[in-house]
């Protein structure tokens, strides 16, 4: 492959849209200056813990504070790692040094890993598309006939 930037992308996050991927790629070009990568990310604002204590917050200045105050936590959802071809070989890894968190929410963040997220990211595509249960199965009988 010629020097350049490489996408990365799992065919197991079937809701990044065209459309997110140019917002992604516009985002990417104008972060050059300051950031050598781009990964995608969705926020956290739970209480984690890790072993006997919490990672996001201190309990001795609140026990248990607003989930909408909690400093937020960047997960790697794994939708898209963009950065360029040189990163790969000098870092041996798809991320740089100084990546760029672009935030996704959660639907479109959705990552089918086993069986049950399949189950559940059928049901946010037929949410999403105005399809009911009925009409799906609908669909499927008049698919075999």
């Amino acid at each position: 492959m010629p020097d350049g930037h490489i996408l990365w992308t799992h065919v197991t996050s079937p809701f990044i849209t065209s459309d997110i991927y140019d917002q992604i790629i516009e985002k990417y070009l104008d972060k050059l200056e300051g950031f050598d990568c781009l990964m995608t990310v969705t926020k956290l604002k739970k209480f984690i813990w890790k072993d006997s204590e919490p990672v996001n917050y201190n309990r001795n200045l609140e026990k248990w504070p607003k989930t909408q105050t909690i400093e937020p936590l960047w997960e790697v959802n794994s939708g898209v790692f963009l950065t360029k071809k040189y990163i790969y070989q000098n870092n041996n890894d798809r991320i740089g040094d100084k990546p760029y968190l672009f935030e996704l929410s959660d639907e479109i963040a959705f990552d089918i890993d086993w069986l049950p997220d399949y189950k559940i990211a059928e049901a946010i595509y037929f949410s999403m598309h105005g399809m009911s249960e009925l009409s799906k199965n609908y669909n499927k009988s008049h698919l075999k006939n």
